[in-house]
């Protein structure tokens, strides 16, 4: 790649990069880095990321089945997690299968640090 296409290339992924990562805020995070999680409805799970961040994904649908002492695990799609599409939820929801659910907000929960 020549270096004024890498340099808009550069650019162009600046531009493209979640707002709201103001500085000293997480903005990315690895699949390891995840300590807990909560179930909180059969559409929202929180996590707990590093020693006290914490974010609530949105699930693409509901999982009836899926309750508050219910244990989920999780899948990134390759690489760090930024945003939704980076990540999914594997849970069993009652079924004996296990069951992966696109995430479709990734959203920092306010007052947790």
């Amino acid at each position: 790649m020549s270096p004024p296409v890498r340099a808009l290339t550069l650019l162009l992924a600046i531009l493209a990069a979640p707002a709201g990562a103001a500085a000293g805020e997480r903005s990315c995070f690895d699949l390891g880095e995840i300590r807990n999680s909560r179930v909180v409805d059969a559409s929202t799970i929180e996590i707990r990321v590093g020693s006290s961040d914490r974010y609530r994904l949105t699930l693409a649908r509901p999982q009836v089945n899926l309750g508050p002492l219910d244990t989920v695990g999780f899948a990134a799609r390759g690489g760090p997690i930024c945003g939704a599409r980076d990540i999914e939820v594997i849970g069993s929801a009652g079924t004996a299968v296990p069951v992966r659910v696109a995430v479709t907000e990734l959203e920092p929960v306010a007052g947790a640090r």
